[in-house]
């Protein structure tokens, strides 16, 4: 397929990087498209009761990740463990499929790790929601935590900037390429006492509610990149049609 196209439209310079290494001869047809996530239509004054929805009491941070293993859920168990005497109430809320086709043994193996640890109600595993209830997750947590190994171009990520919530990130290339202007925290994906310093200092300074100018600036931000997305778009495409006008 690669071969035989006119364009390779990738998600971003980190995907670019990688084509480089696996198709170098084929390089010249890419161009990076950053794609934006729908932002959610959502009532920052009527939250969704998540206790009454799904018993969630007090703070939590939020993982949004499908659980396959590159999405290196084990490091955010880890880094719980190590703050849950100082926090004993704190929790981390999960929600995407319970399973990774790939990797048939994986979801048994978290469990085992968060029963040794004694963290089986401490880390919530909520399964697949409704898509309203994840910007609703997302809004109410203390922030949303993508500790992945691998990403395209997160749509997590994505909404999380959609919405303005706080993010704590895996350092990894394109997480980098996806917030540049401050808007998250990083950490080594393989180091959970890094993504623990940073829940405990979120938790240490608790996050106040979102206020109308925020949401604003964060809807203002959003609508800039999606502008932004539509003309890279229209460019491919027009570039494409005058090559094959002439």
């Amino acid at each position: 397929m690669v071969e035989r196209s006119d364009r390779i439209v990738l998600s971003s310079e980190a995907a670019r990087r990688d084509l480089q290494k696996f198709a170098p001869d084929q390089i010249s047809k890419a161009r990076v498209l950053r794609f934006c996530a729908l932002r959610p239509n959502i009532d920052s004054h009527d939250l969704l009761d998540l206790n009454a929805t799904y018993g969630i009491e007090g703070a939590f941070f939020y993982i949004p990740n499908q659980f396959w293993a590159h999405k290196n859920h084990l490091t955010a168990i880890r880094a719980l463990a190590r703050i849950a005497n100082e926090h004993p109430r704190v929790t981390i809320v999960c929600s995407g499929a319970l399973s990774d086709y790939r990797n048939p043994d994986h979801m048994g193996n978290l469990q085992l790790e968060l029963a040794k640890l004694g963290l089986e109600t401490r880390f919530r595993l909520l399964g697949l929601i409704p898509y309203s209830n994840i910007a609703q997750l997302m809004l109410q947590s203390e922030a949303v935590i993508n500790p992945s190994r691998f990403e395209g171009w997160s749509t997590t990520v994505e909404e999380a900037k959609a919405l303005g919530v706080p993010m704590l990130l895996s350092d990894i290339d394109v997480h980098r390429e996806q917030c540049p202007d401050g808007e998250a925290e990083f950490f080594d994906p393989l180091n959970d006492v890094a993504l623990a310093e940073l829940m405990a200092a979120r938790l240490r300074s608790p996050r106040p509610q979102m206020e109308a100018a925020d949401h604003e600036l964060a809807a203002k931000r959003h609508t800039a990149r999606s502008q932004a997305f539509a003309h890279e778009f229209a460019r491919i495409v027009n570039e494409l049609r005058g090559e094959h006008a002439a």
